[in-house]
């Protein structure tokens, strides 16, 4: 099962969550064009806001090591799981360059937008505004701009990134 190996981090918040996909493999987060995973833990520890990771792998326990308070790890999960989690997620968050990528498609297939940073395959997949939010820089402040972003929008209009919109 490949799920075994790729990594899904899930921010749970009201009766939708958020999903941050860092990296395609656990094995893999160095070295890539991607935010730290301890600056997204930090991100929000900081912004007190409940973060799962999804996912196992050769570096889950470094992970754990990096996490705090607000983060929390499954392990290893199932496809259909991994579809029932996008399905019930609020966003998103995909902080890494990659030339395509396939999981913030899984995710607006599951109904899901998508908070992305602004360069490769996902200006092609992500709408600003309407499938999702971008965000400009890999960094703390970048990413904490783009969640506040996206809540200010789901606040004035909880039909904005609905389902039916994706």
């Amino acid at each position: 099962n490949s799920t075994l190996c790729f990594i899904t981090l899930i921010l749970f918040l009201e009766e939708r969550s958020y999903i941050i996909a860092p990296t395609n493999r656990i094995g893999n987060l160095r070295g890539r064009n991607i935010i730290s995973p301890s600056v997204i833990f930090k991100t929000f520890n900081k912004l007190q806001l409940p973060l799962t990771v999804v996912g196992s792998g050769q570096e889950m326990k470094r992970l754990q090591k990096l996490a705090g308070p607000t983060v929390t790890f499954t392990g290893a999960i199932s496809d259909s799981e991994l579809i029932a989690h996008y399905s019930k997620a609020k966003a998103l968050i995909f902080p890494q360059v990659e030339d395509y990528g396939l999981v913030p498609i899984e995710a607006q297939a599951c109904g899901t937008p998508v908070i992305a940073y602004k360069k490769g395959g996902a200006l092609d997949i992500v709408q600003d505004g309407e499938t999702g939010i971008f965000f400009e820089e890999q960094t703390a402040k970048g990413l904490v701009e783009a969640i506040r972003r996206f809540e200010s929008i789901t606040t004035k209009n909880p039909k904005a990134f609905l389902p039916a919109t994706l």
